[in-house]
């Protein structure tokens, strides 16, 4: 059976990379493998899980010009377990939007996913994610989803949580939080430090401000210490 469909992304489908699907579309396709097939060419195996959801991380991050709001055409071949996505019924100005989006960190996804390459390839703090990719928006089923959660040398826990904007001293208690449940759930003897990771605003008085609020915050907290990333441009000829 073929179903066809138009789906329009919303804010959740880019930030956690997937594509959400209503029941009736996805009745008798969860839990089953599927390929991807692009009309640009481009393949990626993928898996429908049981929220009805075709998770798609790798789309994504090869077409970093596709964002919330933008509409496609989707065809599912169940008999195939295959999802075609039309991309050629999107105006876009795909040279210039997508070099300008590729330049530097554009969202907080960007950036924890070169952190947890970082970590991967053994350049951070001697971390490893916990699980394997498993630590990347490690989901609590709780209190929320953990951008980075990993492990040290030790065996001890390290929560990481990243912020792009002023988010202020709310990311405080956001991380305590986490901490708080990874200490209850996972931890037991073992120790959890968190790590918030914050753009650097250069003569900002305002960002200046909010890392203030946030330096008082964490200042009676020594399991708490705040990192900082800036954003650069390097031109290469490949």
């Amino acid at each position: 059976m073929i179903y066809k469909f138009s789906k329009t992304l919303t804010y959740s489908d880019v930030k956690w990379h997937f594509f959400a699907l209503t029941k009736p579309q996805c009745a008798n396709l969860v839990g089953v493998d599927v390929q991807i097939e692009c009309s640009d060419g481009s393949k990626y195996a993928s898996k429908i899980d049981n929220q009805g959801r075709i998770k798609a991380l790798q789309f994504f991050k090869d077409h970093p010009w596709v964002e919330e709001g933008n509409t496609f055409d989707f065809e599912i071949d169940s008999e195939f377990a295959t999802v075609n996505i039309d991309l050629s019924n999107q105006d876009f100005d795909n040279v210039k939007y997508s070099a300008e989006r590729e330049l530097s960190p554009a969202n907080e996804a960007e950036v924890r996913d070169f952190i947890a390459e970082c970590i991967q390839k053994g350049q951070l703090d001697s971390l490893s994610l916990y699980q394997g990719i498993q630590g990347i928006e490690f989901d609590t089923k709780e209190v929320g989803r953990i951008d980075l959660l990993c492990t040290d040398q030790q065996g001890n826990f390290v929560v990481i949580e990243i912020k792009k904007d002023r988010s202020g001293d709310k990311v405080v208690g956001q991380i305590q939080r986490y901490m708080g449940w990874v200490k209850k759930h996972l931890a037991g003897d073992k120790d959890v430090r968190g790590i918030i990771v914050l753009r650097k605003h250069e003569d900002d008085f305002d960002a200046d401000k909010q890392l203030l609020y946030i330096d008082y915050a964490v200042n009676d907290n020594p399991n708490i210490s705040v990192k900082f990333y800036k954003m650069s441009l390097c031109l290469t000829d490949e």
